[in-house]
């Protein structure tokens, strides 16, 4: 509670945007101050080009999500509208995870948690602007995805699972603009 009050007080960024991709766990983070369909869109988009900029967006992404507005599910002719004018063009494979089910989204909840325990609580409360929180979520993005081990991937960070299998990437790939 005190760590939101925090945040409250210093007027930063209330929400978080995570893109994860589950064989590697490698995952993109963002943060606005609305939950809306363009930010979310926005994001994805991002996601999408930083991907292409390192040589990785070959064929298709998948991605789903809650059925929130910010990714324009609320209802299902609206999702489906979007899907073929703006996923599908985009060569993003879109899917809703069922309503009330957060476990439908399991590594996106538990990226949550390690948020929570590992970033959020040793680091907010020394956060004071949004210029501090993008630094230090970069810097937590980049420590995540490069040297945290995860136990799913026999002990590597996503950056050396996927230098295990092949894949040629700097460093700088796991340090997405938040």
């Amino acid at each position: 509670q005190a760590l939101y009050e925090h945040a409250l007080r210093h007027n930063l960024p209330p929400y978080q945007w995570t893109m994860i991709d589950v064989k590697s766990r490698i995952r993109f983070l963002a943060f606005s101050y609305q939950p809306t369909r363009g930010n979310g869109m926005a994001f994805e988009l991002l996601v999408k080009a930083w991907l292409g900029m390192h040589g990785l967006a070959h064929g298709e992404i998948e991605v789903q999500s809650d059925g929130g507005g910010e990714v324009g599910a609320l209802r299902a002719q609206s999702f489906e509208r979007n899907k073929k004018l703006w996923w599908d063009a985009l060569g993003m494979k879109r899917k809703v995870i069922r309503k009330g089910h957060p476990e439908d989204d399991s590594f996106v909840e538990r990226s949550h948690l390690t948020d929570d325990e590992e970033f959020y609580i040793p680091f907010l409360g020394q956060i004071t602007n949004e210029q501090q929180l993008i630094s230090r979520a970069v810097w937590w993005e980049d420590y995540y995805n490069r040297e945290r081990a995860h136990q799913s991937l026999g002990d590597k960070s996503p950056y050396q699972y996927l230098k295990s299998k092949g894949y040629v990437l700097h460093e700088s790939f796991c340090r997405f603009p938040c």
